[in-house]
């Protein structure tokens, strides 16, 4: 589970409906967010980035029964490891347009990776496509029955070519 002692939580109601302001965008080159496994928009490395993991996409629009719930579908699912060696499953719900991202998914999601894959750390993951090729990720956990963002970042996907030099030194100053 992420270190929780260093975030500040706040309620998926209030806060998944519209993505906060962003004051600082990194641009991603569109490049990096190849995805050969889904003819959607791709966000596999996208993934690695906002999670500071490795991963690879299992698989996509997963239907699946969990016990108690009914048949569920997830998005993207994906198996990662950090460099220590953890392991992770990493379920992705993805929405666009004016659709929501559901806590009633994130839930369904997290109870499902718990059920089939009960030694991997789940970090369930929320993307919200939005306008001028933005994509906002939120990492969310559930406390106390509530559904929380734990981590919320924009990224623009941009041409490569369109990253000046300034640009990625400052990147580089920030890591």
């Amino acid at each position: 589970a992420p270190n929780c002692s260093r975030v500040s939580w706040r309620d998926i109601k209030s806060s998944c409906k519209k993505p906060q302001p962003s004051q600082w965008l990194p641009q991603v080159p569109t490049l990096v967010l190849l995805n050969f496994k889904c003819d959607c928009p791709g966000y596999n490395r996208l993934v690695d980035i906002f999670l500071g993991l490795t991963t690879y996409s299992l698989q996509n629009h997963l239907r699946t029964h969990v016990k108690g719930m009914g048949q569920i579908e997830i998005d993207e699912i994906y198996v990662g490891l950090n460099r220590n060696g953890a392991h992770y499953v990493i379920p992705v719900q993805a929405k666009g347009g004016s659709d929501k991202l559901s806590p009633v998914q994130t839930t369904q999601d997290i109870a499902c990776c718990e059920a089939k894959f009960p030694d991997l750390i789940c970090r369930p993951v929320s993307a919200q496509f939005m306008e001028d090729n933005v994509i906002a990720l939120f990492e969310l956990t559930v406390e106390t029955g509530r559904v929380l963002i734990v981590e919320e970042r924009h990224y623009r996907l941009v041409p490569a070519d369109q990253i000046d030099a300034d640009t990625k030194r400052q990147y580089a100053d920030r890591s």
